[in-house]
C-alpha cells in the first residue's frame, strides 16, 4: 500500500515537471494559433470552410484565420459523415454510425440525411431503411 502511494506522488511529479517543460518550450505565445490554418498568403480566396472533425457529431464552420464562426452539435448520431451548408444558412448533414466509410454511396448506408438551421433547430429527416 505505501509503495503504491509512492509511486502516485511520483508520477504526479513527473507529470507536474513535464507540465512546467511544455510551458518553457511553447510559450504562451503560442496558444494564440488558430485552429487548423497554418498558412494565410494574399492570395486564398476569401471563403469560410466547414468541416466536420472524423467520427464526430461535430460540424464547424471556420474563416481563413481559422477561428470558429459557427457550431453545430447534431444530436442522436455517432458521426457526421458529410456536411453542406445551404444559401439560407441551414446545414445538411449525412449521419450514422462512426464505421461507415465516407465513399459515394455512404448515404444508401449511413442511416440518416437531416437539415438544421443556422440555430441548430432541427428541420427534417430522412432515415434510410436498411
Amino acid at each position: 500500500m505505501l509503495f503504491d502511494e509512492s509511486r502516485r506522488r511520483s508520477t504526479k511529479r513527473r507529470l507536474l515537471v513535464l507540465f512546467a517543460l511544455l510551458l518553457i518550450v511553447f510559450p504562451a505565445s503560442a496558444q494564440e494559433r488558430t485552429v487548423g490554418v497554418l498558412v494565410n498568403t494574399e492570395g486564398a480566396y476569401e471563403s469560410y470552410t466547414l468541416f466536420s472533425p472524423m467520427n464526430t457529431p461535430s460540424v464547424y464552420l471556420m474563416d481563413n484565420e481559422g477561428r470558429i464562426i459557427h457550431t453545430w452539435e447534431i444530436d442522436n448520431t455517432e458521426a457526421v459523415l458529410e456536411a453542406h451548408l445551404r444559401e439560407n444558412g441551414n446545414l445538411v448533414v449525412v449521419a450514422g454510425p462512426r464505421d461507415i466509410p465516407n465513399t459515394p454511396s455512404s448515404v444508401q448506408r449511413a442511416g440518416s440525411i437531416r437539415e438544421y438551421t443556422w440555430n441548430n433547430r432541427f428541420v427534417w429527416e430522412y432515415h434510410h431503411q436498411f
